[in-house]
């Protein structure tokens, strides 16, 4: 052989000399081209499908994901008026003998609905940050 591997040309031996040189002023000589940077393991399948898709295959995953968010979060808004009257009764208990007065019509009606969306999102993130946590400790 003259020096070039089969089916490289000048320009990509120029291209991986440099590289080469710049990974030397990085202090980074001791990776190899070939080697891997990451763990087999935890590599999979849905991984490798995501690397390989289209823009729109990312947005359409995207899609799919935002719709899954808001079912969770509407599942757990759902839930959560069921305790939600037993939440309010909580919140009020520092206050003591003091009542809630209510300035407007809608306002009780609103203070009931915004306690029980503020509770399904916080149950929400925490339910997907354990199943998160449970999918990081399976790996």
């Amino acid at each position: 052989m003259t020096g070039l591997q089969s089916g490289e040309t000048k320009e990509e031996k120029k291209e991986l000399a440099l590289a080469h040189s710049e990974e030397e002023e990085l202090g980074l000589t001791h990776l190899s081209h070939d080697e891997d940077l990451t763990d087999p393991v935890s590599v999979d399948d849905e991984e490798e499908s995501l690397a390989a898709m289209s823009v729109v295959e990312h947005l359409d995953e995207l899609r799919w994901r935002i719709m899954r968010s808001v079912g969770y979060v509407a599942i757990a808004f759902v839930s959560a008026l069921f305790f939600t009257k037993n939440i309010l009764k909580f919140l009020e208990a520092p206050a003591g003998d003091i009542s809630f007065q209510a300035l407007s019509i809608e306002e009780p009606l609103l203070v009931f609905f915004k306690v029980a969306f503020y509770v399904g999102l916080i149950s929400a993130l925490l339910l997907s940050s354990l199943r998160l946590l449970a999918l990081w400790h399976q790996v």
